[in-house]
């Protein structure tokens, strides 16, 4: 990865993504205030190791949000950061934005669900990681994509402060539970200015539910609002003050699952440019089939001929289509993953266009996924899914 000046990569209207973060914190009133407890988050570094911290804090009444902030920042061994250190800290994963390779946009997720509080049923480590990536993963004109990396054997995220031993840098992105020093830090997510690298962790100390409609003031934190807004940092995105409530807000407020226009731009900032993703969606423009189903509605998932076999540095085109009754279905949210002959899992997610078709596209790396048989599965809705395979000489 390479440094960058975050006033250089941003557009002039997700501008105050970083700036927000200049300070250390933000809140909806001041840095003190009356009133029930709030969450609020804070950036911090690591002085001359180059990691950069981002803690999502609960505050007290009359406490104030800076004190909470640099209290928890403390913990993780780090302190609020400069405005002049901000624009030397970003993490931008390696992609189109600098000029590498579309394939290089595939940040594969590992998880340890160990210390995974229950939930409802089915609601396991992987359903959190694919919940809160999924609004990151569909924003149309950014080339990243985070992929399923699967489950890991490493007992603690290696960047986190709490874990045994050295902070250490091991080439892999991590998500977990785990109890963090400071019981008022609900998660926190760790980074370097000189890697594509981040590990998230969620205090096993508080109370986590699966809802999106929950509120403040309960004592319980939605589980899924707070994972994609730490994996907005684990894209490099800072704090927003912009209006239309955007999830990388500083502050919890309830359940917020989708992303505002200025998250999206941020993302878009980053990794935008007309690049495109890798599986990439790539919607074929029709004209609409008479009569129209119901939007988003399918009762068949079909997936195309997936051709092959192809070369090292190929491009597979992975179509599908969605239909109710014979008929093109238009809005239909669909998943493809694709598991390389090497086992390496990757994946991407769209919805259909108006003649019910979606097409990804992979670019084939055999050096890097191997040669052999690949998997592709395309789910949605209802059950509905689909496979096939090629082959990669």
């Amino acid at each position: 990865m390479r440094n960058k000046l975050f006033g250089k990569l941003i557009g002039l209207a997700a501008i105050a993504v970083v700036l927000a973060g200049v300070a250390g914190i933000l809140t909806t009133n001041g840095s003190e205030a009356a009133g029930p407890d709030r969450v609020v988050a804070g950036v911090g570094i690591v002085p001359g190791l180059g990691l950069v911290v981002h803690v999502a804090v609960l505050v007290g009444p009359g406490q104030s949000d800076r004190a909470a902030v640099d209290t928890a920042l403390a913990a993780q061994g780090a302190r609020p950061i400069t405005s002049a250190e901000y624009s030397l800290t970003g993490l931008v994963h390696d992609g189109p934005a600098d000029g590498a390779t579309l394939e290089d946009d595939q940040v594969a997720v590992v998880y340890n669900g160990s210390n995974m509080p229950s939930f409802t049923p089915g609601f396991d480590m992987q359903a959190l990681v694919n919940a809160s990536v999924a609004p990151w993963n569909a924003v149309s004109q950014s080339a990243l994509v985070f992929s399923d990396g699967g489950s890991t054997s490493n007992a603690c995220p290696s960047l986190l402060k709490e874990c045994p031993g050295r902070q250490v840098l091991n080439g892999a992105n991590e998500v977990a539970f785990w109890a963090l020093k400071s019981n008022t830090t609900l998660a926190v997510t760790w980074s370097h200015s000189g890697a594509d690298e981040f590990d998230i962790a969620f205090n096993t100390n508080f109370s986590w539910v699966d809802n999106a409609t929950d509120v403040t003031g309960n004592g319980e934190f939605d589980v899924v609002t707070v994972g994609i807004h730490e994996f907005g940092h684990g894209a490099g995105i800072g704090h927003s003050t912009a209006d239309g409530d955007p999830v990388m807000e500083a502050v919890y407020d309830g359940g917020r699952r989708g992303l505002a226009d200025d998250d999206s731009d941020a993302l878009n900032a980053l990794y935008g440019g007309g690049a495109t993703a890798d599986p990439t969606p790539d919607p074929t423009e029709t004209p609409a089939p008479t009569p129209t189903p119901e939007p988003g509605v399918a009762d068949t998932l079909t997936l195309g001929d997936l051709g092959g076999p192809y070369g090292k540095r190929d491009r597979v085109i992975i179509p599908v289509s969605a239909t109710d009754n014979g008929t093109g279905v238009e809005g239909v949210a669909v998943q493809v993953r694709i598991v390389t002959a090497s086992g390496k899992a990757l994946s991407g997610s769209s919805t259909t266009g108006a003649d019910g078709s979606v097409q990804f596209s992979y670019k084939v790396n055999a050096g890097r996924d191997g040669s052999g048989t690949y998997t592709v599965t395309a789910t949605a809705a209802g059950g509905l899914s689909a496979g096939g395979t090629f082959e990669v000489e």
